[in-house]
């Protein structure tokens, strides 16, 4: 329990950095990158590659809790919208908030994953 909540807080940490800018997007790794460092760790030492996935499955977690209106986290907020209100919101409002989250989120996984494409084929030259 102590180990979650100190991948939550860093979670937390490390998404603030990303959003003022002190961290940038060339430094975040996708399931490309997340998979090349995964199979290095489990073929160097299994003992590591255990918290690893507990890490990453974690983490994942967290991100889909985040209230963006595809993931669950959006629907959440729309759930509790709907409780405080008791009206259903404008389902054209939730329609175009879900299309620029989802141009949104592909894009962030296209650029991450070209860049751990990139970073792999560097590291084999």
């Amino acid at each position: 329990l102590q180990k979650t909540y100190l991948v939550l807080t860093q979670s937390i940490m490390q998404i603030s950095k990303i959003i003022v800018g002190d961290i940038g997007f060339e430094n975040l790794q996708g399931p490309v990158g997340i998979a090349h460092v995964s199979s290095d760790i489990a073929k160097s030492d299994i003992s590591y590659f255990i918290p690893l996935i507990a890490i990453i499955s974690t983490s994942i977690g967290f991100l889909n809790l985040l209230p963006i209106p595809i993931l669950d986290g959006g629907h959440l907020v729309m759930f509790a919208y709907e409780g405080i209100t008791k009206r259903k919101p404008n389902q054209k409002y939730i329609n175009n908030l879900a299309i620029i989250a989802l141009s949104a989120l592909l894009t962030l996984m296209l650029f991450v994953s070209v860049n751990d494409i990139s970073r792999i084929l560097l590291f084999w030259n």
